[in-house]
C-alpha cells in the first residue's frame, strides 16, 4: 500500500485535496521536497469491480458522498465501504505530465471537482460529469519515488 496526494489542477495549478473544518478544499502545493510527491496523505484503494475507495490516512476515514437536500457534499466518514465511498474512473487524460482521471461516485454519480475559483482553499464538490473533461475536473495521484 502507497500513500498519494490526490491533486487537481485547475487553470493548471495543481492543488492538493485536504480536510478543512467541515468539508474539504483543495489548498496550495507544499514548498520544498514535497512539491514532486504531493504530501502524500491518502491511499487509494482498488475494490471489486474496479471502483476505488480514497483513504484520509492521518483519520482513518473514507472519501464519501453524503446526500443532502440540495445536492450530495463531500465529507469523511468511517469506513464501511458503500457505494457513497466508491468512486469510478470514467475518463483519462494527460494533465501536466501525469495521468488524471475523472472520478465518479457511485452512490451520487457525480464527479469529485474543484470548485470556485480553483485558488487555494477552494472547496472540493461533487458535480455533474463532463463530457469534456475539465481541468477542475482531472484528479490525479502524486506520491514520492
Amino acid at each position: 500500500m502507497q500513500t498519494v496526494g490526490i491533486v487537481a489542477q485547475p487553470h493548471g495549478r495543481a492543488r492538493l485535496l485536504h480536510p478543512a473544518g467541515a468539508g474539504l478544499r483543495w489548498g496550495a502545493m507544499p514548498a520544498g521536497a514535497s512539491q514532486s510527491q504531493g504530501n502524500p496523505q491518502w491511499t487509494a484503494d482498488t475494490m471489486a469491480g474496479g471502483t476505488m475507495v480514497f483513504i484520509y490516512v492521518p483519520s482513518g476515514q473514507c472519501l464519501a458522498s453524503v446526500p443532502r437536500k440540495h445536492g450530495p457534499l463531500l465529507a469523511l466518514r468511517r469506513c464501511d465501504l458503500n457505494a457513497a465511498q466508491r468512486w469510478q474512473e470514467i475518463g483519462g487524460a494527460q494533465a501536466s505530465q501525469r495521468q488524471s482521471g475523472q472520478y465518479r461516485n457511485l452512490a451520487s454519480r457525480r464527479c469529485l471537482m474543484a470548485g470556485g475559483t480553483g485558488r487555494p482553499g477552494s472547496p472540493a464538490v461533487l458535480a455533474p460529469c463532463a463530457t469534456s473533461a475539465p481541468g477542475s475536473q482531472l484528479i490525479s495521484f502524486w506520491w514520492g519515488a
